[in-house]
């Protein structure tokens, strides 16, 4: 974040992770100014976003799964006998995979984690696999993490991640600055 902390020097940055949810309600409140989110927020009258590019999923395999002996991307029908592994209920995370599960008809595991690290090292553990954001993939999915990653083939599923911020702002164009800045960060090199 170094090339946004140089523009927006005066800035004091706070980062806090919660749901979704709750950041959409202290954005509407005026609690916080700005929130990065993967869904939409069309709902939301008072708000506006910017998108900042599109994080597609990939597939997490426990190292010694059939499936991660293969090379190149996998089709999600690959996945049909592979019980999938989704984060505990009220995440956005888990709505958006739980989607991508049931419109390829893959069997979702009755076992839930309570964060992506968490289901990370239940995969390895060979309870299942995993969709992971491709943002996610690096920190998650180190060599020594016991698990596999593979691509998934075109069209792969995705998410939307947006910068959020409320409409009557008086800083829209810092914020529309700051979200150009952002931008190529979640461009594929």
């Amino acid at each position: 974040m170094a090339i946004t902390h140089s523009r927006f020097s005066e800035a004091e940055l706070q980062l806090l992770e919660l749901m979704t949810d709750e950041l959409v309600g202290r954005l509407r409140k005026g609690a916080i100014d700005l929130a990065l989110l993967a869904t939409d927020v069309d709902d939301e009258p008072s708000l506006t976003a910017e998108v900042l590019g599109k994080d597609e999923f990939l597939v997490a395999l426990p190292s010694n799964h059939p499936l991660a002996r293969r090379s190149g991307v996998l089709r999600l029908a690959d996945l049909s006998n592979t019980r999938m592994l989704l984060l505990s209920e009220g995440n956005c995370l888990r709505d958006q995979a739980e989607a991508v599960c049931y419109d390829a008809l893959l069997p979702i595991a009755d076992v839930h984690g309570t964060s992506l690290t968490t289901v990370v090292q239940m995969v390895a553990a060979g309870q299942g696999c995993t969709l992971l954001p491709a943002i996610a993939a690096r920190v998650e999915a180190r060599q020594e993490s016991g698990i596999v990653v593979r691509s998934l083939a075109a069209p792969a599923p995705s998410r939307q991640i947006t910068l959020v911020w409320r409409k009557r702002s008086p800083r829209v164009d810092h914020y529309r600055e700051l979200a150009a800045l952002l931008r190529p960060l979640l461009t594929p090199a």
